[in-house]
């Protein structure tokens, strides 16, 4: 083989290696945290998505005066921003942004889709039901086992937190989010099925970081602006229930 084919085979391994390693090196760089997190933090691509925050703290002795935490505490001219992992919220959130900004919105007026308490509560609802379906094994061991330290505060701990959440699913109700014979049939969809209900709704969304446009193609919904829209005022008016500001959670009565 000349040098010329063994020079073009070369460029075209390379290219092709190249190529191949494009994906990787871009994973790699977008898992590497921004700089006003530090060095501390490393790049880790399992991590998945991640969002930046910056903690904060409350003065002490003062009336609720708060300040930047970061790492190294408050004694930094800048204190370092933390990241937390990313969840269904964050990417509705992200999303409804870049809908803003492609409609040429300002992004200073931009209004998030869920307040921060809506979110929150809906953070709470789906720590305490991982927490208290894993609890429930862990009880049963102990009492299995009959002995073991910390016993009488684990399942007092469990039952407060199993109340909440019976507190919670309760304010929930068995309502329908969206039903579909209160959308005109132009709006449905060609697949729509029936009634997406209150729970079913939080469930999905909460506990199976599914977007409102998941929840509504898994109902044979047609996942368009006003469907959407709606849904989206009828989570976060549960979610708002959830919290304790309605008396009970909106419902379709036709």
């Amino acid at each position: 083989m000349s040098e010329r084919l063994v020079a073009e085979h070369r460029e075209r391994v390379a290219a092709r290696l190249n190529e191949t390693d494009a994906p990787m090196r871009a994973l790699n760089a977008a898992a590497i945290p921004p700089d006003i997190c530090g060095p501390e933090i490393p790049a880790s691509p399992a991590r998945g998505a991640y969002r930046v925050f910056r903690p904060v703290e409350i003065v002490p002795g003062s009336r609720g005066t708060a300040r930047p935490s970061g790492y190294q505490g408050p004694g930094e001219l800048r204190p370092r921003a933390a990241i937390a992992k990313a969840d269904v919220f964050d990417a509705m959130r992200a999303d409804a942004y870049r809908r803003h900004e492609a409609a040429g919105g300002d992004p200073e007026l931009f209004i998030p889709p869920f307040t921060p308490g809506q979110e929150q509560v809906g953070r709470d609802y789906r720590d305490l039901t991982e927490r208290h379906e894993a609890g429930g094994m862990k009880c049963a061991s102990l009492e299995t086992i009959g002995k073991g330290g910390g016993q009488g505060e684990f399942i007092d701990a469990f039952i407060a937190e199993g109340m909440r959440l019976a507190w919670m699913v309760n304010r929930i109700g068995v309502g329908a989010a969206m039903e579909v014979r209160r959308v005109r049939p132009s709006k449905r969809g060609v697949r729509a099925r029936g009634v997406i209900l209150n729970r079913t709704l939080v469930d999905m969304v909460c506990l199976g970081d599914r977007s409102l446009s998941d929840v509504l193609k898994a109902h044979g919904w047609a996942a368009k602006g006003d469907t959407r829209e709606a849904l989206r005022k009828t989570l976060a008016s549960i979610l708002d229930c959830m919290r304790g500001y309605t008396l009970r959670a909106p419902q379709d009565m036709s």
